[in-house]
């Protein structure tokens, strides 16, 4: 899912500068009611309403350090017959597979009636937890049967924040185990996965990824338990500073190459010395493209969906390295900004594709003290999230019986 809706964070990770507004209205109110203040009260009301403003502040950025309540425990399989109100349905159509015509989709939570897995509600989220039955997509299905764009997404995300860690295509198998951290709804999204929990059979081991959105960054990402990126930053990128790479999940990156998240009208540049192959030979709905060869390389690059393309980029023109191409295109609305990137050996349309990852190589991201000390608040609000659903399992009983 290349969208991402930056409001939704706020649930685990509100933006620092929130708190940083609030104090400047305290500071603003105090400077109002100065003439009214005897002088031997002054310091006394600028200490407390910069304290309380603080204390605001903190709990804004880190609302992850708040308690975890312990609210009702229930298994898939005995949710009761919802309520009038518990039928209401959210605003997104949902068609099943199978269905002759199309239904309303349900809250999580809603009817549902069987024993495809465990789910806890945390607070204003859920932990769900499924042993696979096949793909991870029908299992979650077989979960929650009346919520098919829940299910889509959060399959969709999981296999995105795992990419990296193992083949999600030929790896995921019948037996291993999930356990997701998410919540349902938002601005422009269906659900929004936090947290990753999966033991996998073949690799015998557990994996975890955990969404972050870093400080001053204009994307999310899911990251390992050591504040390391799970997807790798491709050395010299056509960007003059890297952003984000879009959904990777089910994708064949020889073909289909990568898709990188961009402001609009940020610079896209050349990361070698290039020769201009050509420009515009696609469909001009799709943006413009441009066709380059690395010079030296025996690879060639193709470059399309931007907004515009340099004046000295035309066929024959040779780019130096870091010379820009064009600027990214606007996008529509609810709609995110960026380009795809191909890298092919050979030229033209008979090129044979090359995976960007292995051709650029890669390096790790880790993030800095400041952003990482915010990321273990919402690190360890997402483990206790998880800790919640492990102490369900131990007082339901045995939990490899297979029930749950």
């Amino acid at each position: 899912m290349e969208i991402l809706d930056k409001t939704l964070s706020n649930s685990f990770h509100s933006r620092f500068e929130m708190g940083t507004k609030q104090k400047t209205k305290c500071e603003t109110a105090a400077k109002g009611v100065l003439p009214l203040i005897p002088r031997a009260c002054l310091a006394v009301f600028l200490i407390f309403s910069m304290s309380h403003c603080s204390r605001d502040a903190s709990q804004r950025a880190h609302p992850e350090n708040s308690v975890v309540k312990n609210a009702p425990v229930t298994t898939l399989a005995d949710f009761s017959t919802p309520t009038a109100s518990g039928e209401t349905p959210d605003n997104n159509d949902a068609k099943a597979p199978s269905a002759d015509k199309e239904e309303m989709e349900k809250p999580v939570g809603g009817e549902i009636r069987n024993d495809g897995g465990l789910l806890v509600p945390v607070d204003d989220s859920f932990v769900l937890r499924v042993e696979l039955t096949g793909t991870l997509l029908d299992t979650l299905l077989k979960a929650m049967p009346d919520n098919l764009r829940v299910c889509r997404t959060l399959a969709s995300e999981a296999e995105e924040a795992l990419h990296f860690q193992m083949d999600t295509r030929k790896q995921m198998s019948v037996g291993d185990v999930a356990t997701l951290v998410f919540k349902e709804g938002g601005h422009n999204a269906v659900a929004r996965l936090y947290g990753v929990r999966y033991f996998s059979r073949l690799l015998d081991r557990e994996l975890f990824a955990y969404y972050f959105w870093e400080t001053n960054k204009p994307y999310p990402e899911y990251f390992d338990a050591d504040g390391v990126s799970l997807t790798p930053r491709l050395k010299r990128p056509p960007l003059r500073e890297y952003q984000r790479i879009g959904s990777l999940a089910g994708r064949n990156l020889m073909r289909e190459g990568v898709f990188f998240l961009a402001e609009p009208e940020t610079e896209v540049i050349a990361p070698f010395k290039s020769k201009v192959l050509r420009i515009n030979w696609l469909p001009k709905d799709k943006g413009d493209c441009v066709e380059l060869f690395y010079e030296g390389t025996g690879v060639s690059a193709v470059i399309k969906g931007l907004g515009s393309l340099s004046v000295k980029v035309n066929p024959g023109a040779v780019i130096k390295s870091g010379g820009v191409i064009g600027r990214v295109a606007t996008p529509p609305a609810g709609k995110v900004g960026g380009f795809r990137y191909l890298v092919r050996s050979g030229v033209g349309d008979g090129a044979i594709g090359v995976d960007p990852f292995r051709f650029h190589m890669t390096t790790k991201y880790t993030l800095d003290k400041t952003s990482r000390g915010f990321f273990l608040s919402v690190q360890q609000r997402i483990d206790s999230h998880l800790a919640r659903l492990d102490q369900v399992l131990s007082e339901l009983g045995d939990s490899s019986s297979g029930q749950f």
